[in-house]
């Protein structure tokens, strides 16, 4: 057992072009450093500059194009990886292809039931009918719990259709029971009705913090029926005052210190379970970037390959 990076370098969901670019640096250095393999077919590129840009009115912005690529590349990627064996070490642009990613898994794991550790400033629970912005990297969690609900806009009819079949890329809808919050601080009224009719689990920063005993038994409690677990990092769960290399990042976050150890507390309470790992939402070309913030993500990079490496891969 291996660890297979899984290159997703596609930034056109989210609000600003770049984070392709830290899919590039990042992938780049675990090459280099051999923290893990790096395959050619694991990289996966779509080129922002040869797409036209989305209507800023637009609720569903490229969401077809962003269905035949998911569909066609993304999942299937994440499906191989599996069936070959090996531990798929996610770095992705924008969040928005964890749908993806998560369901290539259940289509490798079909008797398995998945759930998923989100660590994120957002909840990313939005649909194109409640959305503010129409970015997909706020709707990867609608699209694996299958949330349907209408809301306040109203879209074509062909994006409806391309919705319909992002959240059935797998015929298995990931259930919002075994979905577990951390470090969400930044949501709008749609996305919390969803939380709240579904009782999903979210463990707030001052709680992470404070009391990661509690929150490590918390998770256990959530994810209980869960055979495989998901774990996925949004970068921008830390605090906007230590690391600002990200297009959406907020203040009273997680600082790395903190983000490291609870990744390790949760390899090594799911050492068994663990199926995936992804870190999303690095992008160097922002204004605010600083050197600090790469350096610290390469050092994270080592101590998340290393908890993997002792945790979870020599156990499967």
């Amino acid at each position: 057992m291996a660890l297979e990076i899984l290159g997703i370098a596609s930034d056109i969901a989210g609000g600003k072009l770049g984070s392709a670019k830290g899919v590039a640096l990042l992938c780049e250095y675990m090459r280099v450093k051999n923290l893990a393999v790096l395959r050619d077919r694991n990289y996966l590129f779509l080129d922002s500059d040869k797409i036209p840009l989305a209507d800023k009115n637009d609720c569903a912005k490229h969401i077809a194009l962003l269905y035949d690529f998911f569909k066609d590349n993304v999942a299937q990627r994440a499906q191989a990886i599996i069936h070959e064996n090996k531990f798929p070490f996610i770095i992705s642009g924008d969040h928005s292809s964890a749908l993806a990613v998560v369901q290539g898994i259940q289509n490798a794991l079909p008797n398995d039931t998945i759930g998923v550790v989100w660590i994120d400033a957002h909840a990313d629970i939005h649909t194109p009918l409640s959305t503010f912005s129409g970015n997909l990297h706020g709707m990867p969690l609608a699209a694996l719990i299958g949330h349907k609900a209408a809301n306040k806009n109203k879209i074509a009819q062909s994006q409806l259709e391309s919705w319909e079949k992002l959240m059935n890329i797998s015929k298995v809808s990931i259930k919002p029971q075994n979905v577990v919050y951390c470090g969400i601080r930044s949501l709008e009224k749609a996305e919390q009705d969803v939380i709240d009719s579904h009782n999903m689990c979210v463990l707030d920063i001052e709680s992470l913090q404070n009391n990661r005993a509690y929150c490590l038994e918390q998770m256990k409690t959530c994810l209980s029926q869960s055979t495989k677990i998901y774990v996925s990092v949004d970068i921008d769960v830390l605090d906007c005052n230590e690391f600002q290399s990200t297009g959406c990042n907020e203040a009273n976050g997680l600082y790395m210190r903190e983000l490291t150890s609870l990744i390790k507390d949760i390899t090594e309470t799911f050492q068994h379970k663990i199926v995936a790992f992804e870190l999303s939402e690095f992008n160097p070309t922002l204004g605010t970037t600083k050197e600090q913030d790469k350096v610290m993500l390469f050092i994270f990079l080592h101590e998340v390959t290393n908890f993997l490496t002792s945790n979870v891969v020599s156990h499967w």
